[in-house]
């Protein structure tokens, strides 16, 4: 069977994904995938992401860090957090990658504000605060964020969720306040 994305194929989004070589075509790689809200305790590896058709900001920012590192990039995310409301923390994700001494994201959602960041910034900290327009219209406030280092390839090929891999790369990481 075929499943589609906006209008593209499996098999088409796929091919542009292996074609896609600068930051500006991976990003019109996500923005090809069908945005759908986190399903508790389910998210998958990219092979499945690209699979499905269909991502949340996690799973964009694990397509984009794998086809980012086949251009020669670090694959890491940078995870931006608002504080706990009843013991839970609205969270976003997006790839983050340095060229020329700058620093710039990739990234899917459901809000523009929330997407990727072209445009260049001198610091990860600079980068993570112009996320705070997007939490903001979500009515939350943007209050720490964390750069963590994708390690392996559990998060490039499973075919089982990889939540287990992403919480404990999550709960491990040094948040930095805003």
């Amino acid at each position: 069977y075929i499943s589609k994305a906006l209008g593209l194929s499996m098999i088409s989004l796929i091919e542009k994904s292996l074609n896609a070589k600068t930051s500006e075509e991976i990003q019109e790689v996500l923005n090809n995938l069908k945005f759908r809200i986190p399903k508790p305790y389910r998210l998958n590896s990219v092979t499945e992401t690209l699979h499905l058709g269909e991502a949340n900001c996690y799973e964009a920012s694990l397509v984009a860090a794998h086809l980012m590192r086949s251009q020669g990039f670090v694959p890491r995310l940078l995870l931006l957090f608002s504080p706990p409301k009843n013991k839970v923390r609205e969270g976003h994700a997006v790839y983050v990658y340095e060229k020329d001494g700058n620093f710039f994201s990739l990234g899917r959602s459901s809000n523009i504000d929330l997407e990727a960041r072209l445009h260049p910034h001198k610091t990860i900290a600079s980068l993570a605060s112009s996320y705070a327009k997007g939490f903001n219209g979500m009515g939350l406030v943007l209050d720490s964020f964390a750069v963590v280092e994708l390690k392996g390839n559990e998060w490039v090929a499973s075919k089982k969720p990889i939540t287990e891999y992403l919480v404990n790369l999550a709960s491990t990481a040094n948040y930095t306040k805003i």
